[in-house]
């Protein structure tokens, strides 16, 4: 900027402070023009070199397959509620039920994850997502279907609490430091992924194969 700003004056110096504002002119522009311009090329084997882990790989087609049937699943249930009693406000009340234990259990579930095996903490709230589907409709209500979907909106919720934080800090076990940052980066774009293709899967199916099909369907997700 400095160079910008300084006037250029071809005429012969008159004075010894006339002829320095030239030479400095003349050596910024020099500069300027001497200088090279360096562009950085994107290595495209960089993009996935995460993946060259084998237990990050694993894990990462393992979830990806995983939260596409937990996107489905949730937009099974929202489909049914809204069908069951066609209104906004029940609709809204369950999806409320599932969301309030993320917010509550998050930080002690966080805390959870540090303290103790990992890989274990997944074990369990995987079997729980396995577990909870099956027993819908089946389990200790099934007179009361209402109240059936909320009871199981609100357990989703508390294995979602404990599943994710567990799942964000696991990634940071499975590769090396090098590649923790490309891991991350992969993690998240699988995550968005299965929020865009979950819940348009889910909406195609229920429209040839009912809600119910859906909802059994998901726990094949587990058998990997």
């Amino acid at each position: 900027m400095l160079c910008a700003r300084l006037r250029i004056d071809e005429r012969p110096a008159t004075n010894d402070k006339h002829a320095g504002t030239v030479d400095r002119d003349r050596s910024c522009r020099d500069a300027g023009a001497a200088a090279p311009r360096h562009y950085r090329r994107i290595d495209w084997r960089k993009t996935f070199s995460a993946l060259r882990h084998r237990n990050f790989r694993l894990f990462f087609w393992g979830q990806l397959v995983s939260l596409i049937g937990t996107w489905m699943q949730t937009v099974a249930l929202n489909w049914l509620v809204y069908t069951t009693t066609n209104s906004a406000l029940a609709l809204g009340f369950i999806n409320f039920l599932q969301a309030i234990p993320i917010t509550l259990l998050t930080l002690p579930a966080g805390v959870l994850a540090d303290r103790h095996n990992k890989r274990n903490i997944l074990i369990a709230t995987q079997t729980a997502s396995m577990l909870l589907p099956s027993c819908w409709r089946h389990g200790p209500f099934p007179y009361r279907p209402v109240l059936a979907d909320r009871l199981m909106s609100l357990l989703f919720g508390v294995v979602n609490a404990f599943d994710i934080p567990t799942r964000q800090s696991f990634v940071v076990d499975m590769t090396s430091r090098d590649d923790l940052m490309n891991a991350i980066a992969l993690n998240s774009s699988m995550f968005n992924g299965a929020r865009v293709f979950g819940p348009a899967l889910a909406g195609v199916l229920i429209a040839y194969i009912g809600t119910a099909a859906v909802s059994s369907s998901t726990v094949f997700r587990f058998w990997r």
